[in-house]
């Protein structure tokens, strides 16, 4: 569509193609979180974010939205307990609003819940 105009067609070298590749995989999945949000889809957003694996991503799409806004939909066990594991992973960046994060949803965590049971010590 549209999204290619002005890029500059191929004329790119390799690498620079392959960094707005990661480029525009990281706008489409952004883009495509922040659909999900306008729907009131929170829950599907955090699962799409973390199934993507990128810290960065989840990092923005925790920056977007309050803590009581996920929580409100009832989550599943297995999905907090992703967030908790990808937010603390490093703390060292971002770390008031992981920490936020992380006081907010740590709490909500049963670990005799059969989902995450095993996972938890």
């Amino acid at each position: 569509g549209n999204l290619g105009r002005g890029a500059g067609g191929n004329a790119a070298g390799g690498a620079a193609k392959d960094s707005g590749g990661e480029m525009f995989k990281s706008f489409k999945a952004t883009m495509e979180l922040q659909q999900l949000l306008g729907r009131g889809e929170h829950e599907k957003a955090f699962a799409t974010a973390l199934h993507a694996q990128s810290l960065e991503l989840l990092s923005w799409l925790c920056s977007k939205v309050d803590p009581s806004e996920l929580l409100a939909a009832r989550p599943s066990q297995i999905l907090l307990t992703s967030l908790v594991q990808q937010l603390a992973f490093d703390l060292g960046a971002s770390t008031s609003m992981k920490l936020k994060w992380l006081l907010a949803t740590l709490p909500r965590l049963d670990p005799h819940d059969p989902q995450i049971a095993s996972h938890v010590p």
